[in-house]
């Protein structure tokens, strides 16, 4: 199964006990009821939200990745979200509601957390499949996904959405890059 129509490794360089201290710093709320919306899969979910970029400067590591993410793709950005699953808890199958409203195409998730064995899980043609990552672009608008419960610790991902870039530019993007670097090195 080829993956890499949903989700593609992307570099980028944080600090993750810096993010995740932003984070708290940001403050969690239910994920439940968002814009008066009950979203049922979320019961357990917490968010941290950066709706106002504006706000960015006084969140160093946050800001330096938006830096790299604006620096690689020359896109905007529409929002950042933290999410949170607690122990015990995990997040229902669903695919992630883009919309041309927002004109967000694709995100950028980084897992924060430190226990790798909790793996996002992805259903196509009624097949399950681990997925494992640091840092991706995800197509979660085209492929149905959940969490399992997190059985050992929380499970902590920050999500910068793009906005006006599809997965199939991000990576081109990305591709074009390292063809570069490759030839710079020479």
């Amino acid at each position: 199964m080829n993956l890499d129509t949903f989700i593609y490794e992307i570099k980028l360089n944080y600090n993750i006990r810096k993010l995740i201290s932003e984070g708290e710093e940001i403050g969690y709320t239910s994920g439940y009821e968002l814009g008066g919306r009950k979203r049922r899969t979320f019961e357990t979910l917490l968010e941290a939200r950066i709706d106002d970029l504006d706000n960015l400067k006084k969140y160093e590591e946050i800001n330096n990745v938006y830096i790299q993410i604006k620096n690689i793709f020359n896109r905007d950005i529409h929002s950042i979200t933290y999410y949170k699953l607690l122990i015990g808890s995990g997040i229902g199958a669903h695919k992630d509601p883009f919309t041309e409203k927002n004109r967000v195409g694709v995100a950028i998730n980084i897992l924060l957390s430190e226990d790798r064995h909790a793996p996002l899980k992805f259903i196509i043609e009624d097949k399950h499949y681990d997925i494992f990552y640091n840092s991706v672009l995800f197509n979660a608008n085209n492929v149905m996904h959940y969490v399992p419960k997190q059985s050992t610790q929380e499970r902590i991902l920050i999500r910068y959405f793009v906005k006006d870039m599809t997965l199939e530019e991000g990576k081109n993007i990305i591709l074009a890059r390292e063809h570069l670097d490759r030839l710079l090195i020479k």
